[in-house]
């Protein structure tokens, strides 16, 4: 495996690691809202594109 993939992988596995960890922790409930709130803007800005581009 190329250097550049193992780096990327272990960045990969720490932000999975890191999110799990937001996930679980009762403290950043506020993040994770925040961060849905994100996740769906974006889906819907998906959708508008894929309608208007298609």
């Amino acid at each position: 495996m190329p250097i550049a993939n193992k780096s990327a992988d272990k960045r990969l596995k720490l932000a999975n690691k890191e999110s799990s960890y937001i996930m679980a922790n009762p403290f950043f409930e506020d993040l994770r809202h925040e961060m849905a709130i994100i996740n769906r803007r974006d889906s819907e800005l998906n959708k508008f594109k894929r309608a208007f581009l298609i």
